[in-house]
């Protein structure tokens, strides 16, 4: 089942993405996902209105869920939703359910006057599945992001 996440699920998203960076290893480049500090913030984004959120739920337990920022683009004002997280429990993926996910995400998009939605994919998990999902939706290619540790 698909609901609006809010901040009473701070805590099971926060579990969530825990466990998807010890599967991953991709947040090991920048530090690891600090609890005190990721729950802090996703509070902040809630009380500002920001952060918007759905979640998969199976049994009254949270599976995964996605978070998107509903801000002003930086060069042109326009309205945008850029994605902060996509995390799911690794046996929940692929499910039909992540799909109704999207397209919560999108319809919200589309009732609410937002121009554009900026998804990313992680290189080391599935790049070439995810990627088929975005380009099948009509996503492309915007930027690529690299990184650097400075020492």
């Amino acid at each position: 089942m698909i609901k609006q996440g809010t901040k009473k699920d701070i805590i099971d998203m926060v579990i969530c993405a825990k466990e998807f960076e010890k599967e991953s290893g991709v947040f090991k480049k920048t530090g690891g996902i600090d609890v005190d500090y990721f729950t802090t913030l996703l509070n902040t984004l809630f009380d500002n209105n920001i952060l918007k959120c759905w979640l998969i739920t199976k049994d009254d337990m949270i599976v995964g869920g996605i978070g998107l920022l509903e801000v002003e683009d930086l060069f042109s004002g326009i309205k945008c939703l850029n994605e902060l997280f996509w995390f799911v429990k690794k046996e929940y993926r692929g499910s039909i359910e992540n799909i109704r996910l999207f397209k919560k995400m999108e319809t919200y998009a589309k009732n609410n006057d937002v121009k554009y939605i900026q998804m990313i994919h992680l290189p080391d998990l599935k790049e070439v599945k995810l990627e088929k999902l975005y380009i099948k939706k009509g996503y492309s290619l915007l930027q690529k992001c690299y990184i650097k540790e400075v020492r």
